[in-house]
């Protein structure tokens, strides 16, 4: 599982836009914190980053016309069936966008160049299909 940098998420292809949702929604509902074989630097994020980004994933969802489930703008939902985060776990005390940007952009081990170059060579793998 790859979490794209967040100034990409506007270029990312919609499949591309729907499993990163579809991943993070599974992240969530599942144990925090408990590395999974990829991707396993995303459970070293605090909660709250994780449900920052989330947010601006479902916001760019809703900017290309589709209707993701509401209740993920929450950031102590978990998934149906699951128990809210406990209110000591969401580490959020006052932090602004900026400051959610900055942690992610610490622990993601790609850079946005890096990124960029997965995208096109993903999109020109992709073309005319």
């Amino acid at each position: 599982m790859r979490l794209w940098q967040p100034e990409l998420l506007q270029v990312l292809p919609g499949s591309l836009l729907c499993a990163l949702h579809r991943d993070i929604c599974l992240m969530r509902s599942g144990p925090w914190k408990a590395p999974r074989h990829a991707g396993s630097w995303a459970y070293n994020l605090p909660w709250g980053c994780l449900a920052w980004y989330h947010a601006r994933v479902i916001r760019e969802m809703q900017g290309r016309g589709w209707k993701p489930s509401r209740v993920w703008f929450d950031p102590c939902y978990r998934g149906r069936g699951q128990e809210p985060a406990p209110a000591g776990f969401m580490e959020m005390d006052d932090m602004s966008p900026a400051q959610w940007r900055q942690i992610f952009r610490r622990a993601c081990p790609e850079s946005q160049a890096a990124q960029q170059r997965v995208l096109r060579d993903w999109e020109a793998s992709h073309a005319g299909r």
